[in-house]
């Protein structure tokens, strides 16, 4: 069994409130989204090829992981692990940011494998930049590895349990966060 875990660091905890309050309650806020594999951080081993420098910059994905709007991301997320489609790519992706994970279902191995990848726009738009969990690389296809890949169930239960497991620490300091228009119910 593959322990996965989605972590969502949203410090500093003390500007949240302001963002549930009058006239932000529009905005999205960030965080830094680090995804945790048996206890060991999918990031860990990311270094930009000379390549995708450009295009992997720091604010959006780095060694501590990515850089995500967060309720926009956990709808995506608990979708992602209610539709994905055998041998189709998911994108959890919004209009704010160019990086995207990408979540792809293998039916022979009952595999989900994911990467987070960016679109290179030159002349072949199916390009993507993919890092795998050990390294950055440029392809229509997305990587698939012993780094980026483990059995539906464990990706289902991971998905679901991370964000039960945020939701209720944000509920626990801000009760009030669920007036949020756009806060995720999680007991459907």
């Amino acid at each position: 069994m593959t322990k996965l875990e989605f972590i969502f660091h949203t410090e500093p905890d003390e500007v949240l409130p302001e963002l549930f309050e009058g006239d932000l309650v529009d905005i999205d806020f960030w965080c830094r989204l680090d995804i945790n594999i048996n206890g060991q951080s999918f990031f860990r081993n990311f270094s930009p090829s000379y390549y995708s420098e450009s295009w992997f910059t720091d604010s959006y994905i780095n060694t501590n992981g990515i850089g995500v709007p967060v309720f926009p991301f956990i709808h995506s997320l608990l979708a992602a692990s209610k539709m994905l489609k055998v041998n189709k790519k998911y994108f959890l992706e919004d209009d704010q940011t160019s990086i995207q994970l990408c979540v792809l279902l293998n039916e022979k191995q009952d595999l989900v494998s994911f990467a987070p990848c960016i679109r290179d726009w030159g002349e072949d738009e199916e390009m993507y930049y993919w890092y795998d969990g050990k390294k950055v690389c440029c392809q229509k296809e997305m990587p698939i590895t012993k780094y980026n890949s483990m059995k539906y169930n464990d990706f289902k239960e991971g998905c679901i349990e991370s964000v039960k497991m945020y939701i209720e620490s944000l509920l626990g300091k801000y009760p009030e966060i669920n007036k949020y228009p756009y806060f995720p119910n999680i007991s459907k």
